[in-house]
């Protein structure tokens, strides 16, 4: 019985025998069940609903657990990509939404990482945080690291590469020049960074590139690759030569001391984030020296600023920190990284990985 008069199809007795029936009654009779039945397709197709309760009380409704948390937390170098263009992710938003969310959508560029977001904009990282992972959990966003040009990008391997697929087709009405495999083909045809898929292109193709970026990294097409050191001693091998080649007060030696002075006078950029940031307790820490390893360190041993950098990163250099990750927690530059690295070489070792849904490292090259 609806609203006090019988249903048609009802059984002798009082039951209804098709509950299809049933369903097309309330449908036609109540505006609640319309609106429970658009809720079902919407968490079905997106796992998220928000709609006005009797076209009124606004609600918003998502099927993922909000008490749970990614296993690595956002860092500053890390930046929001909105899953849609700015102006459907703002038209999407509730008419009650805050004002700092639709000028955190505004504002939000793959380009500009959160502590650049922060300089400009003036909201602390721990506003902008809350903000990006609200943003995530609804699901108008995702957190990636920052796009720059030292970026280094390979296909997903659950990547749907299929010809007639529904992201080839809206690919080739997009972007009708390339299709969707052949811009795939060329951004991982060879393991180098964006800088150097860029070179030789002019200003409106070096757009495009970008354009083309942006879209794959939203539908998952393109998964980005990390360099890990690893810090290798030969036990049978002898390294008193090492103090004297690294003595050597040379040009870059000086270049690298420069290096380090600019790093840690630039505004920004102060080591107190390795301190205040509360993301940092619990996580995987920097490993202890083991002996042959302080060892050959003793053995080595110079006042050259390459050497005490070398000294200082130490910790990190098993593997577990890819460089961003040192970068952020020592406050140095990639280039006096990339000193270390052509100082050293003979005890260090990168390995270029990638990370799953669930953080679990995956081998790319060696």
């Amino acid at each position: 019985i609806i609203d006090g008069k019988g249903v048609e199809g009802e059984s002798a007795s009082g039951g209804v025998s098709d509950p299809q029936t049933l369903i097309d009654v309330c449908l036609a009779r109540s505006l609640l069940a319309c609106e429970l039945k658009d809720i079902y397709h919407k968490l079905n197709a997106s796992g998220s609903a928000h709609f006005p309760l009797n076209l009124f009380v606004p609600m918003s409704l998502a099927l993922r657990d909000p008490t749970s948390h990614p296993v690595i937390p956002i860092r500053p170098y890390q930046t929001l990509m909105l899953l849609d263009e700015e102006a459907d992710v703002l038209a999407s938003l509730p008419d009650d939404a805050s004002p700092q969310i639709r000028s955190f959508v505004e504002m939000a560029n793959v380009m500009k990482s959160f502590l650049e977001l922060h300089v400009e904009s003036g909201i602390s990282l721990t506003q902008l945080f809350r903000l990006a992972a609200h943003l995530v959990y609804w699901q108008k966003g995702k957190v990636i690291d920052t796009l720059t040009k030292n970026n280094v990008y390979v296909v997903h391997p659950e990547a749907d590469l299929r010809d007639n697929s529904r992201h080839a087709l809206e690919f080739s009405h997009k972007f009708g020049l390339m299709t969707l495999h052949e811009a795939l083909n060329r951004i991982s045809s060879r393991l180098t960074n964006i800088g150097e898929h860029m070179r030789g292109m002019n200003s409106e193709s070096q757009l495009q590139f970008i354009h083309i970026l942006i879209w794959l990294l939203r539908r998952n097409f393109l998964v980005r690759i990390h360099t890990y050191i690893h810090l290798i001693i030969d036990r049978s091998r002898k390294h008193a030569g090492s103090t004297r080649r690294h003595s050597r007060k040379s040009r870059a030696s000086v270049d690298f001391r420069d290096e380090l002075q600019a790093v840690s006078s630039s505004p920004g950029t102060s080591g107190g984030w390795l301190v205040d940031n509360p993301n940092i307790a619990g996580e995987q820490q920097p490993e202890l020296l083991k002996p042959d390893e302080k060892a050959y360190l003793e053995q080595i041993a110079n006042d050259t600023p390459v050497y005490q950098l070398f000294k200082r990163l130490c910790p990190y250099f098993h593997g577990k920190h890819h460089v961003e990750e040192i970068m952020w927690r020592e406050t140095v530059s990639r280039k006096a990284i990339m000193s270390v690295l052509a100082n050293y070489g003979d005890v260090l070792v990168t390995v270029q990985l990638w990370k799953d849904e669930n953080s679990k490292l995956r081998q790319i090259k060696v």
